[in-house]
């Protein structure tokens, strides 16, 4: 086997673990990093869920006189949910709002990623409200599908 593609397998298996990052759930969109990011939103607004802020790590990344590929965070929460998971451990309060980032890989496509609400009850041990994670957990999942939906 030649020494370029050992490298390529190592690469893509270094790539393909820092994306399997446990109590995240990531997908792939067929879309651009910037209409991903209004997909989401336009989806978050007709839900009736506020978007607290949108953050473009590029640019502010290039306001430091950095270099940093795309990459753009989406806040947005919604307290009916929220509220009862800070109500049973306010340290929950650390990981919510929601958080939803969308970047461009170096393999060149789109993915999106958002903590899975049942990792988030397991890490701040949170165990009377299964209900609000079940929920929290369809609701992100509906989501994000409708968002990358070709």
């Amino acid at each position: 086997m030649s020494s370029r593609i050992v490298v390529a397998l190592l690469l893509f298996s270094l790539v393909s673990v820092a994306w399997a990052t446990p109590g995240l759930v990531t997908k792939v969109s067929p879309h651009s990093v910037d209409e991903t990011v209004e997909r989401v939103e336009s989806l978050l607004s007709k839900k009736g869920i506020r978007v607290f802020a949108v953050v473009d790590h590029r640019s502010n990344a290039q306001g430091a006189g950095l270099e940093l590929g795309e990459i753009t965070l989406i806040v947005f929460g919604n307290p009916k949910l929220g509220t009862p998971m800070m109500q049973s451990n306010p340290t929950v309060g650390i990981d919510l709002p929601m958080k939803i980032v969308v970047w461009r890989g170096a393999d060149d496509k789109v993915y999106l990623a958002y903590n899975d609400p049942e990792y988030l009850a397991g890490r701040h041990g949170i165990t009377d409200r299964d209900g609000v994670v079940k929920k929290m957990s369809g609701a992100l999942s509906n989501l994000t599908d409708k968002a990358i939906e070709p």
